[in-house]
């Protein structure tokens, strides 16, 4: 090729848009372009995480009881405190579930309104390579709000994790010993 030292690379060119007029930087409308399904990918991610933390939400809130009255009469002392921690662990994960549940459904306030911006500007400029203004900042936007859902989605299934071990996982624990207990006291 004419005018290419051999050996270094070439950069991606910048291409005319008959459109537009103007010269669009391709390796960046790409990038911006992954970004963009990654988020959309992210979103469908979250919205499934969200409906697996009200599953979630419901079987906290069905084991957290106060223990009947088989239960509480053929008890020790060290298995009511074993139940009042595991309810303690209940409240706490339900309400890690239910700032998680606020963050899916409203995120960060920062970012309001980002999401339709973006697509917006993706449908009307990014698709049809039209030049755009400071491309370099519009895919860290896009690259920073990737991120941040991602964080989400981390966020959202530690949550998730540890309510399904610390919570109800501990809670079912402690009611069968107690159910072994009671059923042993009614043999006698």
């Amino acid at each position: 090729m004419p005018g290419v030292m051999p050996g270094v690379p070439m950069a991606m060119p910048n291409q005319g848009n008959p459109a537009g007029g103007g010269l669009v930087n391709e390796g960046l409308y790409t990038a911006i372009e992954v970004h963009w399904s990654a988020i959309q990918a992210e979103i469908v991610k979250i919205d499934m995480l969200r409906k697996q933390v009200d599953g979630m939400m419901s079987e906290l809130s069905g084991l957290n009881r106060d223990l009947n009255y088989d239960e509480n009469t053929h008890t020790s002392r060290q298995d009511k405190d074993a139940w009042d921690d595991a309810r303690r662990m209940m409240r706490n994960a339900h309400m890690q579930l239910s700032r998680c549940q606020k963050a899916c459904d409203v995120g960060d306030t920062q970012s309001a309104g980002k999401k339709e911006w973006m697509k917006e500007l993706h449908d009307t400029q990014i698709l049809p390579r039209r030049p755009i203004e400071n491309p370099t900042a519009i895919e860290g936007e896009f690259q920073h709000f990737r991120k941040m859902l991602i964080t989400l989605e981390n966020q959202v299934n530690a949550a998730l994790a540890s309510a399904a071990t610390e919570g109800v996982g501990r809670a079912r624990r402690v009611l069968a010993e107690i159910a072994t207990k009671v059923r042993k006291a009614k043999k006698v």
